[in-house]
């Protein structure tokens, strides 16, 4: 998106638009409409201090994001596979009790159903093994401190202060008609800039554990943007 100003007359009014908005002839335009730059920009640091007064919601993402690399369906498959490979060697114990019935039989059927089901078990175990190697590892405390330290750094913060944090989150905002999802980068390593008070640098120079995002509703259309 890129920020523009207009003043039909009375008053500035900045806002945000779709750069593609003003795409050349032959290509795709957007037809996204104006996002007001007061309610945007406030939307997203209310965020932003939403977020880091919760380390918890950081920890969610965390787990979220690990296991979401692990099918549900697949995981769904193999249970069921398993369970009602349980439930016919159930049924295939209980004729042991019937006469008539060659016992032979029973047993190498009972070993067929029991290979399968170590099978989709094994498959089973490893891809839940997958999913909790996959979720980082870390320091709750570490994690509380950190989001402490960073929403100090936005308390009171001036604007040019709140681009140099903005820019040093790596912050990323999509935009719809009903919803701003704002994703951001959330450093955790003593030496970032925004643990140690210096935020000259992006963080991108930096290591980065932790990812968030929050969804801020849609503000309506600045009347004054309206249109022009």
């Amino acid at each position: 998106m890129v920020g523009h100003t207009v003043n039909p007359g009375t008053r500035d009014y900045h806002y945000y638009r779709c750069r593609h908005v003003y795409a050349g002839k032959g290509r795709k335009k957007c037809m996204g409409r104006y996002v007001p730059a007061d309610a945007l920009e406030q939307g997203i640091w209310s965020e932003l201090l939403s977020v880091l007064s919760k380390p918890e919601l950081v920890l969610r993402e965390l787990h979220d994001a690990a296991h979401a690399q692990v099918d549900p369906a697949e995981l769904a498959r193999l249970e069921a596979g398993i369970a009602s490979l349980q439930k016919r060697e159930e049924k295939l114990v209980s004729l042991y009790s019937y006469e008539g019935v060659d016992g032979d039989i029973v047993r190498r059927e009972l070993e067929g159903l029991r290979r399968e089901r170590t099978t989709l078990t094994d498959e089973f175990e490893l891809l839940t093994c997958r999913a909790a190697a996959l979720e980082p590892a870390v320091d709750e405390a570490t994690l509380r401190t950190a989001c402490d330290a960073i929403a100090q750094r936005l308390d009171g913060a001036g604007p040019d202060d709140q681009v140099r944090v903005l820019e040093a989150l790596q912050i990323s905002a999509l935009v719809t008609r009903e919803e701003v999802t704002v994703e951001a980068m959330l450093p955790i390593a003593p030496s970032d800039p925004l643990l140690d008070g210096k935020i000259s640098a992006p963080l991108h120079e930096h290591g980065h554990d932790d990812v968030d995002e929050g969804v801020i509703p849609d503000r309506a259309e600045d009347a004054g943007a309206r249109g022009r």
